[in-house]
């Protein structure tokens, strides 16, 4: 039976995404998510439900990061129609929005920690545990935009990878 909520169109984006794709948001994800609406509406961009559902198997998918497959391979689980340009249109528009980075050796997307392309961010990427970490320092921003203009380079890319092996990993060998 469909409730009133449901012929008035008036279900909250919660309802929704419980009710169509089976996600329950914790208090936390549902204030990250209000948070970035509203920041993005007052830049005058928008956050669609299909960003918000992208954007939220992101940030789930933690240290980890998540590939585009994975994402597809969730949104044909709950609809069908569901097409991979469909997908990297929105993590293109995650990305150009500071939202999430794609880790190039990885083929994975990871959500920034300081939702920002000014800020250079460090990913430490274990070669064992596949665990992921984001490092700011401004010292290493200034220092490498002062290398790279130096040979004459700008940097095109605020994210930089460096593979390693974590403290758990280590301690385990």
């Amino acid at each position: 039976m469909i409730s009133d909520e449901e012929k008035e169109g008036t279900l909250s984006l919660d309802d929704t995404l419980k009710n169509e794709f089976d996600i329950h948001l914790s208090g936390v994800e549902k204030i990250e998510i209000n948070s970035l609406i509203n920041k993005l509406r007052h830049s005058k961009l928008k956050f669609t439900l299909k960003r918000q559902i992208i954007f939220i198997l992101i940030l789930r998918s933690g240290s980890q990061g998540i590939t585009a497959y994975e994402i597809l391979d969730f949104l044909r689980l709950k609809k069908e129609n569901t097409k991979p340009t469909s997908v990297y249109r929105v993590l293109d528009y995650l990305i150009e929005t500071g939202l999430a980075v794609k880790l190039q050796s990885q083929s994975k997307f990871i959500v920034r920690r300081f939702q920002s392309n000014k800020i250079l961010s460090i990913f430490t990427v274990c070669s064992e545990c596949g665990m992921i970490e984001e490092l700011t320092d401004n010292f290493c921003q200034l220092s490498i935009t002062h290398l790279l203009s130096g040979l004459g380079h700008q940097l095109t890319c605020n994210a930089v990878e460096l593979n390693v092996i974590c403290k758990n990993c280590k301690s385990h060998n």
